[in-house]
Order: structure tokens, then C-alpha cells, then sequence
């Protein structure tokens, strides 16, 4: 959660009332989708620790945590963490712990080697070179990256971000990680998937869920546009819209300091 430091701490704030839970149906099919894929890749799960860097509320830390012998959450934004700690005590997770942290200012040499597994998903903070090393430096036996892959579509904010001079594109976090990589002469496997997410809410729900990303990208928001907008294309008052998106999933084994 680096990509502007002050801005991106906001909107994860902001954020995190409306956030899925790792229990919603939907968001734990998809986990469980490509928690198996990680697998097909060659990363043992069963009795492992593993650290997931940016976890958000839980969305894999928690079940990974059904084959893990322990998961801990880190994340920077004091919201995500308390909804985090919520849903940990909901599933009565014993195995499962949490640490508020920016990932820059994170002391990871306290825990060098501490976890067998790094993973990190939908995270920009380890998209760099010093990131990578720093997740390797936390693990003993594999680092798990997810991130965009250059496909992200949804009609409806294609047309909000239109009216604020914005284009709505995907990120490329997935590709950026692969060339770094390469550049570091680090062994890894890879695979890109398509996904989709599907949004429901009432009309002021998802005008304000519009205007976090609008005014995440520097533009500010036109509240009451967006707002009429949205009465003019949902009659019933209820909102939901799916983006389509590509994810790529990179693994590789961390080098030894």
C-alpha cells in the first residue's frame, strides 16, 4: 500500500467499512481459486508460517491459515487491521496474528528468515528491487506474488473516471515484478488468470465508493454528479457493477543472505 504514501493510506482507510470479508461466499471462492493455483505452482502450504504482506482484512491470511501452522497478517492501514483482528476472533482462528506497519519502515531484520512463506497479493509495496530482497529476507522457502496483469474493465467506472479526466486502466504490477526478477537472475514460475468482482450497494454507498478512487487518482470528486448518475442508471436505488480484471501469480524461491 506505497503508491502514494499519504493518498493510498486514506483510501485504504476509507476503504475498509465496505471491504469484503474473507468469509463472504464470493471473495473465499476466488481465495480458494488461487490459493490452489499457487499450489500447482510448487509452493507447499501444509505446516508452513507465512507472512502476508499487505493483508488487508484477512482475505488470504485467514485461510491460508486452514493448512498453514501459522499466518500473520501486515498491513498499514489501522482500519483494514482492526477488521482484520474482528474477522480473526469471528473464525476463532488460533493460529493467526496481526501487525500494523508501513512496509518501508517495517523492521523486518527482527524477523530475518522468521517465515517459511512471504506473500504478498494486490500490493504495491514489493514492487521494486529492495522490496523483493526484503521479502526474501523474511523468508526460508518462497515468496508468492499477485498483482494486476494489464487487464482491468468495468463500463461503469470507465464512464466516472471519463467525466474527471481520468482513464480507467489496469496496472501492471504483475509484469513490473517479472522484469525485476529477471534482473535480479531470480528463478520463477508464473501464470496469468482471469478474475472478475462484482460490487453491490445502495446509491450513496457506491457514489462514495466512486469518489475514494477519484480522489485517489488526484481528481476531485463530483459527488452530485456521480450521484445522479447513478439514479439515472440504477431506477431501484441499488448498485451493482463487476470489474473484470487479469492477475498474474509469480513465485520463486528467495536467495540466501
Amino acid at each position: 500500500m506505497l503508491r502514494r504514501k499519504v493518498g493510498i493510506f486514506s483510501f485504504w482507510e476509507a476503504k475498509a467499512k465496505n471491504y469484503p470479508l474473507p468469509s463472504d461466499p464470493e471473495t473465499l471462492k476466488r481465495t480458494k481459486r488461487i490459493i490452489k493455483l499457487v499450489k500447482k505452482l510448487g509452493v507447499e502450504i501444509k505446516d508452513k508460517s507465512i507472512l502476508d504482506i499487505g493483508c488487508g482484512a484477512g482475505i488470504y491470511a485467514l485461510p491460508l491459515s486452514h493448512e498453514a501452522s501459522k499466518t500473520t497478517g501486515l498491513d498499514s492501514s489501522r482500519e483494514m487491521i482492526k477488521k482484520f483482528r474482528k474477522a480473526v476472533i469471528s473464525s476463532k482462528a488460533g493460529n493467526v496474528s496481526a501487525i500494523k506497519s508501513d512496509w518501508e519502515k517495517f523492521n523486518y531484520k527482527k524477523y530475518e528468515k522468521r517465515f517459511d512463506i512471504s506473500w504478498a497479493s494486490m500490493t504495491s509495496a514489493v514492487e521494486s528491487a529492495a522490496g523483493i530482497k526484503k521479502m526474501e529476507a523474511l523468508s526460508r522457502e518462497w515468496c508468492v506474488y499477485i498483482g494486476w496483469a494489464g487487464k482491468r474493465q468495468n463500463p461503469l467506472f470507465k464512464k466516472i473516471y471519463k467525466r474527471h479526466g481520468l482513464e480507467f486502466k489496469a496496472h501492471d504490477g504483475a509484469f513490473r515484478m517479472l522484469e525485476i526478477l529477471k534482473k535480479l537472475k531470480r528463478g520463477f514460475k508464473h501464470i496469468l488468470i482471469d478474475d472478475s468482482w462484482a460490487w453491490e450497494g445502495t446509491i450513496p454507498e457506491a457514489a462514495r465508493d466512486a469518489s475514494i478512487y477519484v480522489k485517489l487518482n488526484g481528481k476531485k470528486p463530483l459527488y452530485g454528479w456521480i450521484e445522479d448518475f447513478l439514479k439515472s442508471r440504477f431506477r431501484s436505488g441499488k448498485v451493482r457493477h463487476v470489474t473484470k480484471l487479469r492477475k498474474g501469480l509469480v513465485v520463486w524461491k528467495p536467495t540466501l543472505y
